[in-house]
């Protein structure tokens, strides 16, 4: 080999030598942390994401590892009066709460945060029942399961008096709490919004006298909330007797399917008024977190938002940000024979009221279960 080959040999080899260095170095240096914290209806997806995140020893400047935490908390927790609100000494780095609404909810308490991400992934309420009760609330499939159908039912109270069996008794509905859970706080917007005929939920709407003189019934017709949980699908998959027909995210539907046919078909209906849970990211603000803390969070928002993370929400029931399932998707394609849609209507979605109203929504709710 020449004299030149050799430096050049040389000069590759200190390179490459220089280059494992620096990559042991950064491997052996404690990563950054970062805590974001995410309402448990994408927990479980955040939660995979964010260990594909760590495994692949995201740098930021090229220089620091970042390690992405997750810890959960319901949207009702963080901004619901006589909680245990985040302050300036105590709070996440980041935050994916269910609906961007509960953003400016926080921010009345004179808390800023600042999006990152408008919306990560999607789910939306959707109505769902046995086969045999929905086929007598809906004639057999000849209309839509809705807040009509299931109001007229609870007033009813008896599935005989509405032309089914005797022996399925009592009209047994199913929702979560709104008072601490936004699954189910989404269903008071759901009904709010089919009484006033309007996706728009206003101060007017919200405190309408007759709002819960109508939605009363439905109320009376849940058996026990406290053993429904926040997993709607859930209970349904293991309480056959307890419940007919609920309302709750698609998510937890499709996650139970198979658990819930186990036992009789279902029928699943969209409401006329979608409520979509949007799931943005958003920091604390800026002038409380590092300029690298700040890059860890972007970082980590372009990885959710990451087309090889955006198909794995399907995995997990939920909707990419902008896309709808494909065929591909097979928890949806599961879902289409009972009624899942791959492509429902959003178009016109609720539009939350304010947290002033939300907070009255929800004594009247408290209110109403103690008649």
């Amino acid at each position: 080999m020449s004299r030149r080959g050799i430096i050049v040999l040389v000069i590759f080899i200190l390179i490459v030598a220089g280059i494992i260095a620096a990559s042991q170095f950064i491997s052996n240096q404690p990563p950054l942390e970062i805590t974001i914290a995410v309402d448990p209806l994408a927990e479980n997806w955040v939660r995979q994401v964010a260990e594909d995140f760590n495994n692949d020893n995201v740098l930021i400047n090229n220089t620091r590892r970042v390690r992405v935490n997750i810890t959960t908390i319901s949207d009702v927790d963080v901004w619901r009066s006589g909680s245990n609100q985040w302050s300036v000494d105590n709070h996440p780095d980041a935050w994916i709460p269910a609906h961007s609404a509960s953003i400016d909810y926080l921010q009345n308490s004179n808390i800023s945060m600042q999006i990152v991400t408008p919306s990560t992934a999607r789910t939306l309420l959707v109505w769902g029942g046995y086969a045999s009760r929905a086929d007598v609330l809906t004639d057999n499939g000849t209309t839509s399961l809705d807040w009509a159908e299931v109001v007229n039912a609870a007033e009813q109270e008896s599935w005989s008096a509405l032309g089914g069996e005797d022996s399925w008794r009592f009209v047994n509905l199913a929702f979560a709490l709104p008072d601490s859970t936004m699954n189910g706080l989404g269903v008071l917007f759901s009904g709010a919004s089919a009484f006033s005929q309007t996706p728009v939920l206003s101060s007017t709407q919200i405190r309408n006298n007759e709002l819960f003189d109508w939605f009363q019934p439905v109320i009376n017709g849940v058996p026990n909330f406290n053993t429904i949980g926040d997993d709607v699908g859930s209970f349904f998959a293991r309480s056959t007797a307890s419940a007919d027909i609920a309302i709750t995210v698609e998510s937890q539907w499709l996650n139970n399917l198979d658990a819930i046919i186990d036992s009789e078909d279902m029928r699943f209906s969209y409401p006329e008024y979608p409520f979509v849970f949007d799931f943005p990211l958003a920091q604390w603000e800026s002038s409380d977190l590092s300029s690298d803390v700040q890059s860890a969070i972007g970082a980590f928002g372009d990885f959710l938002m990451s087309s090889g993370q955006q198909n794995t929400t399907v995995d997990f029931g939920l909707r990419p940000a902008t896309n709808d399932p494909t065929a591909s998707a097979q928890l949806f394609v599961a879902g289409e024979p009972y009624g899942i849609q791959l492509t429902p209507n959003m178009s016109n979605p609720i539009q939350p009221p304010s947290v002033n109203d939300i907070q009255f929504l929800i004594q009247q709710f408290q209110s109403a279960q103690r008649r």
